[in-house]
This record gives C-alpha cells, structure tokens and sequence, in this order.
C-alpha cells in the first residue's frame, strides 16, 4: 500500500476566498487526499478572530463537503506561541504526513521549505468576498470520543460505531497529541489520524470529524478547552475518570461507553513487539497503514534495553 500525496493547506480559516477554493480544488484534482489545518484554533470569539477552531471547522467543512472529492481532513491546530520553523517542525508530527504545502504566510512557507523537505506554495492573501458568510450553522446532534488510539482498535472501533447509533455525528479526538516515543505511547498525533481516518471514511462517511489536542497545560481547563477547538457536540463518551470528571466540571454532559469487543491497546502493543499479525486485533484500514508506517519498529527499539560501556 503506498502512502497518500497530500497536500496541506495552513491557514487560520476565519475566511474562505476565491484563491483558497481554487487552490482546494486544484488539489482535489491532482493529489490522493487533502489536510487543512487550521491555524490559531484557540483563538476565537475576537475582532481579529471572531471564530472559534471549532465554528471554522463547522463552516469549511459544510461548504468543502459537496464540492470535494478527495477525503480530506479538518485539524485545529493551536499555533499562536509557535514561531514559523517551531510551527514548520510541529506540523511534521501533528498532521498526516504532506509531500506539498500551500500557505498565505512568507515566513512559514520559507520555514517549511527549509526544514521538511517538501514543495511549497505561497498564496497571496485574499482580498476577494468572504465565501463563507452565508449563514452554514447546523443543528445536528454529535458526541465526542476521547482516545489516545495508541493504535486505534477494534474495541475503539466499536465504541465509534455505537455512539453513530445514538448521534448524527462522531467527533473523535485523538489525546495526548504532544506524547509520542514511549513504549507506551508510540505513534504520533499524525500517525494516529492516519490510522483512523480511512476507517472512518469507510465506515462514517460524512458523519465523522477526526481531530487532535494536546492536553491543557491547567488540566482542569482541558475539556471546556475542546469547547473552543472543535464542532459543538453535546456528550463526552468515556470510561477514564478523569475524563468524567472534567466533563462534570465543564457542565458537558458524559456517558459510560461499554464496547462488545474485548481488545486493548496494551494487548495490540504487545502483539507489535511480538513481531505478530494484527488481524483480529484492530481495523483493515489500521494494520494496512502501520504497514507503511515505522510505528512497529519504534516500539521495538524503546522497549530495548539501554547499551552501557563499561569502563
């Protein structure tokens, strides 16, 4: 299975204009899969900023959904403290793996050309009407499913598939975006919605928002923090208390979720580190993707011991 052409579109998204459609499209035709991430999604509710990361996904994404083709994700991307190469390296590890990037920003687009290695673009900012000023609000019903997906499995799988039994929409948050490298937690935030996004577009298409967060650093704000970054949803899915406990705090409603599949990721890592098949134990979609990702060979090398020289 060879990996995705992706172009990654990185602007803030407070406005969609004639050269961003066009560009969007240009690459809807010519590429595999789109990412746009969204740029200084914890700012919002400003004059300079007047939507939140979550009302620009809700409002790109009604207007992208009927006129492209490619699967394409939505990420918010907290950017505000980050310099351009900060940003240019964090994007390495927080989005898909991109071979093209289209930004309105100089200093970004001189960033990303000079330390990822792939082909920029730099478009003028627009100056043209706003196309998404029409009124694009919904009232549809969405539950949020908090994960670290350290791989996603066939017991997350079907907690996603119950929560679409109860909801219109699933949103599914990969967690602990800024962990990776540990035996633990092994795969990126990029890697991670690799993994799950075409499951979802299988299983959910049109019904899904896949999304990545790191943790607040003031723990108790971190779910009334999603509030800002993502589509309104109106329940928490999730066994951790913790979880529980800050979705009570936040006045967001929660639920128990109790999947009928007996899978864990402790028992997929493992299996990793066995050098065994995954089938069985996680999605298609997943095992093909770790295929071509190094993730397996990771988990390997941090679960070695530590060479010493002895003097």
């Amino acid at each position: 299975m060879t990996t995705p052409r992706r172009t990654l579109f990185a602007w803030d998204g407070q406005r969609l204009q004639q050269d961003h459609l066009e560009a969007l499209l240009e690459a809807d035709g010519n590429g595999d899969e789109i990412v746009v991430a969204l740029l200084r999604s914890e700012q919002g509710l400003s004059h300079a900023h007047p939507f939140t990361g979550g009302q620009r996904i809700e409002r790109i994404g009604t207007f992208l959904k009927p006129r492209l083709t490619a699967p394409h994700y939505l990420l918010p991307i907290k950017s505000g403290h980050l310099s351009a190469a900060q940003l240019a390296i964090r994007l390495r590890y927080d989005v898909p793996a991109f071979d093209h990037l289209v930004t309105s920003d100089q200093d970004f687009e001189r960033a990303a050309n000079t330390l990822l290695g792939c082909t920029t673009r730099f478009m003028k900012p627009g100056k043209g009407p706003d196309l998404l000023a029409a009124n694009t609000a919904t009232t549809l019903r969405r539950g949020l499913f908090i994960t670290r997906a350290q791989p996603f499995h066939l017991g997350h799988a079907a907690c996603v598939q119950k929560i679409a039994g109860e909801m219109d929409e699933v949103i599914v948050l990969v967690a602990l975006a800024e962990t990776s490298h540990s035996p633990r937690n092994p795969a990126t935030a990029g890697e991670r919605l690799e993994m799950i996004h075409p499951y979802l577009q299988r299983t959910l298409p049109g019904r899904f928002h896949l999304a990545a967060a790191p943790y607040a650093p003031h723990t108790a704000c971190n779910v009334s923090e999603l509030t800002l970054l993502l589509p309104a949803f109106e329940c928490v899915y999730s066994n951790s208390p913790s979880t529980q406990a800050l979705a009570a705090s936040a006045q967001v409603p929660w639920r128990v979720i109790q999947p009928n599949v007996d899978v864990s990721g402790t028992q997929v890592r493992k299996a990793m580190l066995d050098g065994q098949a995954l089938g069985g134990l996680v999605p298609s979609e997943v095992e093909d993707v770790l295929g071509r990702q190094d993730v397996r060979e990771r988990l390997q090398l941090l679960a070695s011991e530590e060479v010493r020289w002895e003097h």
